[in-house]
């Protein structure tokens, strides 16, 4: 078995005293975002939950914590909403979006975007059943939807993976590459999403959880026979792909070569040696973070490259 070292990067002990934690995610940086909310969220079904837009009951009240550089973090707290928001994103011009998962109808606008000063921009309607949502350097709003969505009688979540533009128009829909034959293999459930950069993308999609790479939103690489299988998120760095998590290990980590398809084990430990056991992940390029019930820390690939 493989051992790496973690990077602590945050204490949620620290942050969570009046707070409830709802979502970790990395920006186009691997900069680390959380989502807060001081009312305590339902959590029973995290992925499948219908959270739609409530039209009576107390307001939720969300702050975001950025990483702004090594131990620094900003807390952005925006205005009382109705709208049960799981996802945050950073957006160019110092603005985030943040987004809830369910929707009823093309009306019904579940993306928002806000100023750093809590102040609501625009609104628009990214579809329903959505799994993750990653935005590029470039502010392109990548997508991705679970079974619901891309079975269900709605666009654009039957795409399985959209891309929009800041103003909610969309640039790029996965299932035109399968209709017209592609080597697309097609997305039932998008288990998990990586975007690299502008350029690149890996996503990792159910029933036969294939790797496939997108460059200029184009199919560059479709990699069969992955041995790793329902995992939940996923690191990346040239031949070498990280897991975390899967159907029969989901608090285990596995490290894939992708030459030989050899796949390792591998045991998370902090700088004191100590072995990490993480309730969740998300994964950013070559970063995978771990979030712990007390603490995240991060896994980065390129600490490899000296092993």
């Amino acid at each position: 078995m493989k051992q790496m070292t973690a990077t602590h990067i945050l204490a949620l002990t620290d942050i969570l005293t009046d707070w409830h934690l709802v979502n970790v995610s990395a920006g186009s940086q691997g900069d680390l975002v959380l989502l807060l909310r001081k009312q305590t969220p339902d959590n029973k079904n995290r992925r499948r939950q219908f959270r739609r837009t409530r039209k009576d009951g107390p307001p939720n009240h969300f702050r975001i914590y950025h990483q702004i550089g090594n131990g620094r973090f900003e807390a952005i707290d925006l205005p009382p909403v109705q709208d049960d928001f799981t996802r945050v994103q950073p957006l160019r011009s110092d603005s985030w979006l943040l987004v809830r998962p369910r929707a009823h109808g093309p009306g019904d606008h579940n993306a928002s975007i806000y100023s750093s000063n809590g102040s609501l921009l625009r609104s628009f309607h990214v579809g329903d059943a959505i799994q993750d949502i990653q935005v590029d350097e470039a502010g392109a709003v990548w997508v991705s939807y679970f079974d619901e969505g891309v079975f269900s009688a709605e666009e654009p979540a039957q795409a399985g993976l959209v891309c929009f533009d800041e103003e909610g128009q969309i640039l790029f829909k996965y299932n035109n590459l399968v209709e017209v034959g592609k080597n697309a293999p097609f997305i039932a459930d998008c288990y998990a999403l990586n975007v690299c950069s502008q350029r690149e993308v890996w996503f990792y999609p159910y029933t036969d959880f294939p790797l496939v790479q997108l460059v200029e939103r184009k199919i560059k690489r479709v990699l069969l026979d992955i041995p790793i299988r329902g995992s939940q998120s996923f690191a990346i760095r040239g031949r070498q792909v990280l897991f975390a998590g899967g159907y029969e290990h989901w608090r285990k980590l596995f490290l894939l070569t992708l030459d030989t398809m050899n796949e390792e084990q591998v045991e998370a430990t902090d700088e004191d040696g100590a072995r990490l056991s993480f309730r969740f992940s998300c994964g950013r390029g070559s970063h995978l973070y771990l979030v712990t019930e007390r603490a995240i820390f991060l896994l980065d690939l390129t600490s490899l490259d000296s092993l």
